[in-house]
């Protein structure tokens, strides 16, 4: 940066008739012998064409970062047990959608599934989302903990019913824990009522810690939380208003 700013007022001493030699350089007497005017220009010139290749060299570098952030698939899994459980999912993705910084690019259909982890509880409706984000993944997970809240979400014990439920189930091949947010998920791979949803949407996907894909996954068998039948398409909550079944 340093030179940025030296390099104009060198370039136009050495124009207004400086010179350097083998024992000194006299660059600053001719500075009052021109216009100061012309020297100034010079000067302006030359500093806004290296300010312009900085800019240049930033962007350069800046562009790999988002290109490859937008390349991060993300994905969701919700679900919901109590109220009117189709709506209580239709609302989720709306919120989603409408968040500044968040966009549902893709959704599945949506399934009646067993209740994991404690049994003596009503359905579950579950599917999964695939959305696009330029959110850290902690920012991500305070913006759908207080979607969550919105929809009426009330504490509960672990697996336990719930009005909502939105979880980030896969970041890209982001390999990450922390107290509040492990990705991937700890749990996804055992559970069908995740896997199901995620394998119509992202099957080829590949898991960045089993090297199996969400299709492999999916397939295996004596899963937790079965899928007992879909009980709603996709066009119910299509970002584009037109799902496909």
């Amino acid at each position: 940066m340093l030179s940025t700013l030296i390099l104009p007022y060198l370039n136009a001493q050495r124009q207004f008739g400086g010179r350097r030699d083998s024992k000194r350089w006299d660059g600053p007497r001719p500075l009052w012998g021109v216009s100061q005017q012309a020297f100034c220009r010079v000067v302006l010139e030359d500093l806004s064409f290296h300010v312009l290749e900085l800019g240049w060299k930033w962007a350069e570098c800046a562009l790999p970062e988002q290109e490859m952030r937008r390349a991060e698939r993300i994905f969701l899994s919700l679900g919901s047990n109590l109220g009117d459980r189709a709506a209580n999912l239709a609302a989720a993705l709306e919120k989603l959608g409408n968040h500044s910084r968040i966009s549902v690019a893709n959704a599945s259909h949506a399934y009646e599934t067993e209740p994991a982890g404690v049994e003596n509880q009503p359905a579950f409706f579950n599917m999964a989302a695939e959305i696009e984000t330029d959110l850290e993944p902690l920012e991500l997970l305070n913006a759908a903990k207080k979607i969550e809240l919105e929809l009426g979400r009330k504490p509960t014990n672990r697996w336990g019913p719930r009005t909502i439920d939105i979880d980030i189930v896969l970041w890209g091949n982001r390999v990450s824990e922390t107290g509040r947010l492990a990705l991937p998920h700890r749990e996804f791979r055992t559970r069908d009522f995740v896997l199901a949803p995620l394998a119509e949407i992202a099957a080829d996907v590949v898991d960045p810690v089993s090297g199996r894909t969400i299709g492999e996954l999916a397939a295996q068998p004596r899963l937790e939380g079965q899928c007992k039948r879909c009980v709603l398409n996709r066009s119910a909550w299509s970002p584009n208003g037109t799902g496909t079944d």
